[in-house]
């Protein structure tokens, strides 16, 4: 028999996670359109948003004027997270494994 081992899944292993908070990060509050900044698929893009949002690391705001405009920015949780990834990166930058 088989054994089988279940592979535990991280929010962090989802493409252009990183990414996506550290653009809200320096860019504070952005509208939904400017998410093809950071990839150009667009939809992808607002399906991450929808799963972080659950997470309570994104806010989404709507405003009606007189179409539909979906403001995105981080939460405190979501800066919170974006310091992590900044140390990490800092950390792996000045190892000897990322050249």
């Amino acid at each position: 028999m088989k054994n089988s081992r279940r592979i535990r899944r991280s929010i962090l292993s989802q493409p252009y996670l990183a990414d996506l908070l550290l653009f809200l990060k320096d860019h504070g509050e952005i509208m939904a359109n400017e998410l093809i900044e950071v990839h150009s698929n667009y939809p992808k893009m607002m399906a991450l948003v929808l799963r972080l949002q659950i997470l309570g690391l994104i806010d989404i705001r709507e405003e009606r004027s007189p179409h539909l405009i979906k403001r995105i920015s981080l939460s405190k949780k979501g800066k919170e997270l974006v310091t992590l990834i900044e140390r990490f990166d800092e950390a792996a930058s000045k190892s000897k494994l990322v050249r």
